[in-house]
Order: structure tokens, then sequence, then C-alpha cells
């Protein structure tokens, strides 16, 4: 079958490198190939280490290659980390046919004004994504394209990142044999995987939870507004268990997934657990209470953060449809609880997995939410382009792989 028919998604985690292919037909993906390794290279979604992590890639590009019978050369793929930031900005132009008519030239045009803004030249723009189009001063304009108008304006939410940690994380991606269709920030692909439409449109607030970081996107009129990345994860929490409880990390990894709790005070103090020493001869026993008391202060400090962002953005009487958690930091249990109890909005866990067939019967967890959400994407930009909808993304994609192809 041909490649084209192919949708990869590479998603570089803090705690997993995860890659899947799929095969698009309509409005449904299948699952061909799938594969995950522990991520050895990267911390806060920053690469530390470029041979583990170019060893973590290429681990999972062999199995998934093998598994799909097909060999992969680009893929969508996954951005996070601290460095991480984002503005809003507005960009304005007369439109340029002799009948008025918005065309597509227009759009990019206007698009192109809005990134006339002081970036530092440390900083590279991730995506521009159109909040909102306005013609001739009106406003809530999703689509302008057709449109008759004299002046085009355009509200962009823009996502900027290090050019270092950018660079360093396409340089593991190129040694191991992949081209980038695009990068996408990691709460924004998630979006495509456990929100709905409606939900977009009253006002929702996305949570994703992993393990080196936390990523938040507010979404209101079913657009992105506002994202902020806060440098807090799941790994955070084992690294406190592991310390309070005198316990190999990975020990307290699972005691976290296990026997962990949110919410100290609804877990019996008489409860007892058993936990292995760092030398593994000896086994501690101690209240489970004890454990979920050393979980609950992080997971209330991750939560007061995330409610701090959402003042930022300014956004608090807009969140009609609460806020939705994914991730692996999601499936720690009565973590939704405690949001609900902090943030003061309806909570919900955001599962994955809808449309999609094939292999991988565990894909519904809220660990797959970035991965599934990538394929999701690239079906939306494989549709755009083939609608001939290029927006300044896609030219700019097509541009990194040119020049990559001739520097190789």
């Amino acid at each position: 079958m041909p490649k084209d028919n192919f949708i990869v998604a590479l998603d570089i985690g803090a705690t997993k490198v995860c890659l899947l292919i799929g095969e698009a037909s309509e409005e449904r993906i299948k699952i061909v190939g799938k594969a995950i390794s522990p991520s050895l290279g990267i911390k806060k979604g920053i690469v530390v280490d470029l041979e583990k992590t170019i060893y973590s890639i290429e681990a999972c590009l062999e199995r998934a290659e093998k598994q799909a019978d097909i060999a992969i050369d680009r893929a969508y793929i996954s951005i996070g980390g601290a460095h991480i930031q984002s503005l809003n900005n507005k960009g304005l132009v007369a439109v340029s046919g002799p009948d008025r008519e918005i065309t597509q030239d227009d759009m990019e045009r206007v698009i192109e004004t809005a990134k006339t803004f002081a970036l530092p030249p440390n900083r590279r723009i991730i995506h521009l994504l159109p909040r909102e189009y306005s013609v001739d001063e009106q406003g809530g304009i999703r689509d302008p394209l057709g449109m008759a108008g004299t002046r085009l304006g355009v509200e962009i939410h823009v996502v900027t990142g290090l050019n270092t940690s950018i660079q360093n994380l396409l340089k593991c991606v190129h040694s191991a044999g992949i081209i980038e269709e695009e990068l996408v920030l990691q709460s924004y692909a998630s979006s495509f995987a456990v929100l709905s439409k409606d939900e977009k449109e009253l006002g929702v607030v996305l949570v994703d939870i992993g393990g080196g970081t936390t990523d938040i996107a507010v979404f209101v009129g079913g657009s992105i507004i506002y994202s902020n990345v806060i440098p807090l994860g799941g790994e955070h929490v084992s690294n406190d268990i592991a310390i309070g409880l005198r316990t190999p990390l990975e020990e307290a990894e699972k005691l976290k997934i296990s026997r962990g709790f949110a919410i100290a005070k609804d877990i019996d103090e008489n409860e007892k657990i058993e936990i292995p020493t760092p030398g593994g001869e000896e086994i501690n026993i101690v209240t489970r209470n004890k454990l979920c008391q050393i979980i609950q202060p992080r997971m209330e400090e991750i939560f007061n953060m995330i409610k701090d962002s959402i003042q930022e953005s300014g956004c608090q009487k807009m969140i009609s449809g609460g806020v939705v958690m994914t991730g692996g930091g999601s499936l720690l249990a009565g973590a939704p609880r405690l949001a609900e109890e902090i943030l003061g909005l309806p909570v919900r866990v955001g599962k994955p997995g809808k449309e999609l067939s094939g292999i991988g019967n565990d894909l519904g967890s809220p660990s797959y939410a970035t991965a599934i959400g990538l394929l999701k994407y690239g079906m939306m930009r494989r549709s755009e382009v083939n609608k001939g909808y290029l927006t300044s993304n896609w030219f700019d994609a097509m541009l990194s792989k040119l020049k990559n192809l001739f520097a190789g």
C-alpha cells in the first residue's frame, strides 16, 4: 500500500517514547503499528542526552515498522517542555482581489502580518493558530474564504520554543531517519484525542499531566486562546515517594500507580503496605495513609499552579465546559476529585481511542492522548492539503523538509 495512506505519530515524552502508525480511511484510523520504549534522554521535555534519545526513537521505529510491514521516513512529532511560551497577536490587511473576494492568499498574508512582533533571536515559532477572523471589523468569523470585504483581520495564538531545544529534538529525530511533517504542541495534539467540539465551543481547560511537565490549553469559541507548560509532572510525585519512603524510584512509581491516592484523609490509617528498600534485602512496613500524605502535597502544588494559569488566561468566566484531565498523571486515583476541590470546576478524565481500530487494545488510556491526537491532527492536515487549504504552517513544514533533503 502507498505510504501516503499512512500517518505516523511520534510522541517523545519524559517517561516514554511512543510511535503509532495509522492507516487513514475517511473518518477512521486503523492502527497498524505501535511501539513504546522508555524515554532515556529526556527531562522536563528537553533532550539531555542525544545518544539515549536517538536510541529510544530507533527502538520504537524498528518495532513499529516490522509490525506494520512498512518503512517510515516522516512523522508528526510532539513537542513540550518548560521552554514553550505562547502569546496572542493580531493582523490586518487590505483584501487584494479586484472583486474584493477574500482568497487563500489574503488569509496567508494576514497571518504573516500577525507574525510581526518582537521575537527574541533564541526562539522559534512552532504554531500560528488563528483564533478568529474579522471582515470589515465584523468579528467572530471562522473561515472568511470567499467572503466579500475590503479589510481582513485575524487574531492568532502563537506558540514558540527555544531554538536550541527544538534543534536538539530534531537532531535526534533526523538521526533516527525521520523527517518531521510538523512539530505539534503536546497539549494541542492531545486536544484532538480527548476534547469534543462542544467542549471547545463552550470553553474548556485541557490539562495534560505528563511525566516531567503538565501542559495546559484553554479553548473558547472552538479555538485555543491560551497555553502554558508547568515544570511539574508525575515524575515529581514518584521522586517524592522514593525519598519519603526510602525506596528505589522504580518501586516508587509502582506504589504510586497501585496504592496511591490523591486525598490522604480518605485512606484508612491502619491499612499497611510493604515498601522495598534500595538494597532489596529488606521490606519496610508503612501505612498506605503515609504514602498518600506524600502524594497529596505535590498534587496540590500542581493543581494550584494550574489554577494560577487559568487566572492568568483571564478566561475563568468563559469555561463552561470545565476541565478535562489527560496524560499518565490523570490516572492517579483521587486526582480528579482533588482537582475539582482546588480549581472549583467540574473535572473529567479524557480518554482517547474513539474512531480507532486495529492493534493496541490499551490505546484508550489517557497515557496515549498525545500520540493518538497526533494521528488525528495528521488526518486534519491531510484533509486541508487535499482541499487546497495550505496554511503558513504547511509551507513552513515543506520548507523544513526541503532543507533537510538537500542537507542530506
